[in-house]
């Protein structure tokens, strides 16, 4: 499993994002490596500054790497996706969240990476 957290930028509606895989970014360029198979947690970070994500969904010009496209799981305020065991490359994805009651979209990337040696998340 990978958990990409989310926190508003200081003086900013953007996003910083960080995973459990040691990558952190400020920019849509920003890009979590994912394992077919795996689970991808989006959470919103302590003090994230954000009211709440509102959705996850790919971007219309992007392929869809998800056997389980993401949906919330209300009883941890997360958003939860499967990336499929057939999936390859990449996907721009939006995040979809408010601040002060504002939607806003932030657009970063999930890229499949092949397992090798990496057990696939822990």
């Amino acid at each position: 499993m990978v958990t990409i957290f989310i926190k508003k930028q200081p003086e900013s509606t953007d996003l910083v994002l960080f995973d459990t895989e040691g990558n952190i970014g400020e920019d849509i360029n920003f890009k979590t490596p994912v394992i077919r198979g795996q689970k991808v947690v989006w959470k919103l970070a302590t003090d994230s500054g954000i009211d709440a994500i509102v959705g996850i969904s790919k971007k219309d010009n992007s392929q869809n790497i998800f056997s389980t496209y993401p949906t919330e799981n209300s009883s941890n305020s997360s958003w939860e996706g499967m990336v499929s065991e057939a999936a390859t490359g990449s996907e721009g994805y939006n995040i979809s969240y408010k601040i002060n009651g504002i939607e806003h979209i932030f657009d970063p990337e999930l890229e499949v990476k092949d397992d090798g040696d990496d057990d696939g998340g822990e």
